[in-house]
């Protein structure tokens, strides 16, 4: 009898045709996977970006003792307003705070200094002033920011406790 030692070309040659076709099945599935995840990641960036921004705003429109843009129904991309002293407990006089859209970003500018609250993607800042009725008047936010493929709108009303000055 007749002992088999080795192994035949023909059987490593379908032995590496089977680790590549699995090696390629596994290299797909891993490629698919981390994208869907970077498309997954970049929503969350694009959520977290608007989401931080609209709330910042929004406290800080809230505590306003003057709002300063233009009159109902006018849109416009910079908002600027005061913080009185006595309405929060500020160490300083009257401070004032403005929002604006540069390029694809928004800038606050607060204590005569400039700083990035979304630094890419901004497509579209809006401020829309509105009256409610005779005693209460609001700002109207709208903030669509991109990456990558993902987008993502979204839209603050937020009622003013002071008039607005023209």
């Amino acid at each position: 009898m007749k002992k088999n030692a080795g192994v035949t070309l023909i059987e490593l040659m379908i032995v590496i045709a089977l680790f590549s076709i699995v090696g390629m099945m596994g290299l797909t599935f891993f490629r698919q996977t981390f994208q869907s995840w970077n498309l997954s990641r970049d929503a969350a960036d694009v959520q977290s970006d608007s989401r931080l921004a609209l709330d910042e705003m929004s406290m800080y429109i809230r505590q306003a003792s003057t709002v300063t843009i233009p009159s109902p129904g006018a849109v416009a991309d910079e908002i600027v307003f005061k913080i009185s002293k006595s309405t929060i407990d500020w160490s300083h006089s009257d401070l004032e705070i403005s929002y604006f859209k540069t390029s694809d970003s928004i800038h606050r500018r607060m204590k005569g200094a400039v700083s990035t609250l979304v630094s890419e993607g901004v497509e579209d800042f809006e401020v829309i002033y509105s009256t409610i009725d005779a005693r209460y008047e609001s700002v109207h936010i709208r903030l669509l920011i991109r990456k990558g493929d993902m987008w993502n709108r979204l839209t603050r009303d937020v009622v003013l406790r002071t008039r607005r000055v023209d």
